[in-house]
């Protein structure tokens, strides 16, 4: 029987806090969720597929990954990695990389002309593959990271909602079910399941995402210094006293 560690048991009670809280998953759910091969995907499945297995309603999970930047070898292992859960997995053709060729402004951020293209071809894939909700693998420190990039660099007091409606596509719904996992916690958990760890071999992310690696050394020193300012960031996010706000 297996026994879960200590971070298996706090990502489970994290994922499952925030899934009833906000009511991420309700019955007769079909979830597509979107697989890039990091750790973070990588423990979406996991938990998802698990609780799939036990709770008390039932929903439906379809793994999709988007063919961009993936070699065969690579394919393969995401291939492997989703049948070891069982789950339904698709790889979805695309023009993601034309769309940049072809759009994406002098001096733009690659990264996120690149994740909002990701995202409407997982609305598309959502919609193809008969689900009303998509799910991400953001986590906590990627929420307090571009809720900072977004005062800092955008001048808006935006952050990621745990659940979002699509806009200009029908009936379907974005939802962050680790949302209140911290990354540390998720390097460990992947550490001790061995899944099959597959990075972007796109040359311009390094070039290009040097703003968000800038606010995580920024946020990550912060936290050393005054330790809990992490938490005090995200209880921000939740405590908005608009009356106040300029």
């Amino acid at each position: 029987m297996h026994k879960p560690t200590k971070v298996e048991v706090r990502l489970n009670r994290d994922i499952g806090k925030i899934i009833y809280d906000r009511k991420l998953i309700e019955n007769g759910d079909k979830i597509l969720i979107g697989l890039s091969g990091g750790k973070d995907s990588w423990t979406l499945c996991y938990f998802l597929n698990e609780f799939r297995k036990k709770a008390p309603i039932d929903f439906e999970v379809h793994v999709c990954t988007l063919d961009v930047y993936y070699d065969d070898n690579q394919k393969n292992l995401l291939r492997q990695g989703v049948a070891s859960l069982g789950l339904e997995y698709s790889i979805y053709d695309n023009q993601i990389l034309e769309v940049i060729k072809d759009k994406k402004r002098e001096g733009s951020s690659h990264c996120s002309f690149c994740a909002r293209l990701r995202r409407a071809y997982l609305y598309e894939a959502a919609q193809k593959f008969g689900c009303n909700k998509v799910a991400l693998g953001h986590h906590l420190d990627d929420a307090i990271e571009t809720y900072v990039m977004n005062i800092f660099y955008q001048g808006r007091t935006i952050g990621m909602p745990a659940k979002l409606k699509a806009t200009n596509v029908e009936g379907v719904e974005l939802i962050r079910p680790l949302l209140l996992c911290k990354e540390g916690d998720i390097v460990k958990f992947v550490g001790e399941k061995e899944f099959p760890i597959v990075k972007c071999n796109c040359e311009d992310t390094v070039k290009t995402d040097v703003r968000r690696q800038y606010v995580k050394e920024f946020l990550s020193k912060l936290e050393e210094e005054n330790e809990g300012v992490k938490q005090t960031i995200l209880t921000s996010m939740q405590n908005v006293v608009a009356d106040h706000i300029f």
